[in-house]
């Protein structure tokens, strides 16, 4: 198998339909409207994450769950 078919799928916390009216919004300039319904977009996501640290949080609190050791990732090196 390759790498692709085994990494997970991925969720971009938008669906298709919401992602479709923001850039509809951006090509016909209504740029209030574009920013509202990224700000909603970009809100869902961060809520969706924040539940998810939640979750791991008191998981390690009341059920006393270990950690997972994440690598936290690496920025590339300037030259």
């Amino acid at each position: 198998m390759s790498e692709v078919e085994n990494t997970p799928a991925v969720t971009v916390g938008a669906n298709k339909d919401e992602i479709e009216t923001f850039l509809d919004a951006l090509q016909q300039s209504n740029f209030n409207q574009a920013e509202k319904h990224f700000t909603d977009m970009l809100g869902d996501r961060v809520g969706t994450a924040l539940d998810q640290a939640r979750v791991k949080v008191a998981g390690q609190v009341y059920n006393d769950e270990t950690p997972s050791e994440e690598e936290p990732e690496e920025e590339p090196e300037e030259e």
